[in-house]
């Protein structure tokens, strides 16, 4: 059987949820068509143990903390998750740590700069974070994502301000990136195949997606690109993103991933 996870109302704003439970939907589709038994969960309604032990593979959209550690858990019983939630448990709660890795692996990023308060909770424009303005200054809530989490920032007063906002609302993992110039480029990937709108798709997309499949050890996810004269640069990477502009084709290529044996 085939357990499949409706992602929590709070991680899918701006009208998302309909649009995030079609390419479950349409995936959950595909594989009653493959012959395959399929049982949809809420993350609400998160599976039981139990419910847990009947499943061969579990396609989760799930973000919430409390259900990636359960995920977890099923996995090292022996349940094949996708995506891996250790995997988006880094995306969702750490967009620096994400930035960090990819830069790592020399995968092309946004130039960005991470916040960390110091003990007293203060916050001073460095003159690092200044080369980097006008930005944009981006943050996680462990309660959901909202459109407060991205806000345009011109000045250093602007930042300091915003930063210190956000730190008093409870928002972690606060970081600027350098706005820049340029046709934006989204690409979904799932598994070795992916597509892209909004632009040309520029060479080398290709690689960049495998590259960082492997870093973050994501099959399922999307990652928006800035086109400049230098290249394509990572803004973000979301997993398991709703496929809007190519559900069918993310939907046969995820049925297909579902029944593969597991990657190492």
């Amino acid at each position: 059987m085939v357990g499949l996870i409706y992602r929590a109302e709070e991680f899918s704003p701006n009208g998302n949820v309909p649009r995030d439970a079609a390419i479950l939907e349409a995936v959950g589709q595909r594989l009653r068509a493959m012959g395959q038994e399929v049982r949809f969960f809420g993350e609400a309604e998160f599976p039981s143990v139990t419910e847990m032990q009947s499943l061969d593979v579990c396609l989760s959209m799930a973000r919430r903390q409390s259900s990636l550690l359960a995920l977890q858990k099923a996995q090292l019983r022996g349940l094949h998750v996708l995506n891996r939630p250790n995997a988006v448990q880094i995306t969702v709660q750490s967009r620096s740590s994400t930035l960090e890795m990819l830069q790592a692996d020399d995968i092309p990023v946004v130039p960005f700069w991470s916040y960390e308060p110091s003990a007293d909770e203060m916050f001073q424009c460095e003159p690092e974070l200044q080369t980097l303005l006008p930005g944009w200054v981006k943050a996680m809530h462990p309660r959901g994502v909202t459109a407060g989490d991205v806000s345009r920032v011109a000045t250093p007063l602007e930042a300091d301000c915003r930063v210190l906002e956000m730190a008093a609302q409870g928002y972690t993992d606060i970081i600027v990136t350098r706005h820049l110039d340029g046709p934006l480029l989204k690409t979904y990937v799932v598994a070795d195949a992916h597509w892209s709108v909004g632009a040309d798709e520029p060479s080398g997309i290709a690689e960049i997606a495998a590259t960082v499949r492997q870093t973050l050890g994501l099959d399922i996810f999307g990652i928006d690109f800035i086109l400049t004269s230098d290249g394509p640069l990572i803004i973000d990477v979301n997993d398991f993103p709703s496929f809007g502009a190519c559900r069918d084709e993310a939907a046969e290529a995820i049925a297909e991933l579902v029944l593969r044996p597991s990657r190492p």
